[in-house]
């Protein structure tokens, strides 16, 4: 990518590692300052080290590092929010003239993009984030979020759909596998109407994990 088509985009220079940036926060929708940590600077540090950063780990230096530096850069720019949420640090998502960018570049995958989220749903979407990045980038295992499986209309919405298990994540390729990240039990009756609803949509090869 050269120095002329960045600035071409956006009018202002965006490097490599801003593009990563950009595109890890379209993939997952939101992510905290561990979980970019490791996604961009990630080459540096071990399978273990980078996972607690996927987990959102952070350390007081890393405040004071380039790339907490240039995430300020780039909300300044308008390319991406910073969101702040009761007891957690600041979590980014991509605006709309980061989104722009990506398309002019002819790299957005998605159709729309995730603005923000309730308090209610931002534990649960960091979690998902976590797991699909230590698949993706640990494992180096192929991902996909339900946001890339489902038609998604702009505006962080998804078109109405029937009813149906959805996991949360989802291996591509091989036999199929479902990641499904629970953060608090639901009831049985529930469990079984998840079940009944794989069990008629997955081959009999398919696994669903926990």
């Amino acid at each position: 990518m050269s120095e002329e088509m960045t600035s071409k985009v956006t009018d202002q220079t965006i490097t490599e590692r801003d593009y990563r940036v950009l595109f890890g926060l379209e993939k997952w929708g939101i992510l905290g300052l561990g979980q970019l940590h490791g996604l961009v600077m990630g080459a540096g540090l071990n399978a273990a080290g980078r996972t607690r950063r996927f987990f959102n780990e952070t350390l007081n230096e890393d405040y004071q590092r380039g790339l907490a530096k240039r995430l300020l850069v780039l909300v300044e720019r308008s390319l991406i929010h910073q969101r702040f949420y009761m007891n957690r640090s600041k979590i980014f998502t991509l605006s709309e003239k980061g989104f722009e960018a990506l398309k002019a570049w002819g790299a957005a995958d998605l159709k729309g993009f995730r603005h923000s989220l309730s308090d209610e749903l931002v534990t649960h979407e960091l979690m998902v984030a976590a797991v699909g990045l230590v698949v993706s980038e640990i494992l180096q295992l192929r991902v996909r979020t339900e946001r890339e499986r489902y038609v998604w209309t702009g505006k962080g919405g998804r078109r109405p759909a029937p009813v149906r298990a959805v996991s949360d994540l989802w291996i591509v390729g091989g036999a199929p596998q479902a990641i499904e990240v629970e953060l608090t039990q639901k009831s049985e009756v529930r469990y079984k109407e998840i079940w009944d609803a794989y069990r008629l949509r997955l081959p009999e090869n398919a696994a669903v994990l926990y």
